[in-house]
């Protein structure tokens, strides 16, 4: 069964690839959300 085995190999890289996609997109979402909130709150603490 020498054909299968690149398909495999191919099919993990493209998961492990979205994989490290999702995870990216989702950090950078989470850090871009927590600085548009940081500057949100940050005037209203210094202010008081």
């Amino acid at each position: 069964m020498p054909v299968v085995t690149p398909n495999i190999a191919r099919g993990r890289r493209l998961l492990l690839a979205l994989l490290v996609i999702a995870s990216v997109l989702t950090l950078g979402g989470l850090l871009g959300w927590g600085l548009v909130h940081l500057g949100d709150l940050l005037p209203g603490w210094l202010s008081e």
